[in-house]
């Protein structure tokens, strides 16, 4: 099966991440997360690191393994544009300071 795991990426600060999907083969959806978990880019500090799953076909899974190859935030280095690219997808996370309490 496969599936697309879509994972709160990079370490900013506390509460920023760049949302990323990752193309995961398993057998089934639980283990499909735990694969994207072990990502090396995938922020393990945050709570919940993985925002969706969704099944997809085999054509879904290679476009999404060739889209991956070529995304900047991957690529090491300088490369003009990647950190504006990277900005650009950078999502905050609205926490209560009052969460842990509750």
């Amino acid at each position: 099966m496969f599936f697309r795991v879509i994972a709160k990426c990079g370490i900013f600060k506390k509460n920023a991440y760049v949302p990323i999907s990752f193309a995961v083969k398993a057998p089934n959806l639980k283990e499909a997360v735990e694969i994207a978990k072990q990502e090396a880019h995938v922020n393990k500090e945050l709570k919940n690191p993985i925002i969706s799953v969704t099944e997809i076909d085999r054509d879904s899974y290679d476009y999404l393994v060739a889209v991956n190859a070529n995304d900047p935030f991957f690529k090491r280095g300088y490369m003009p544009g990647k950190l504006k690219s990277i900005m650009s997808r950078m999502e905050i996370e609205r926490v209560s300071p009052y969460a842990e309490f509750i």
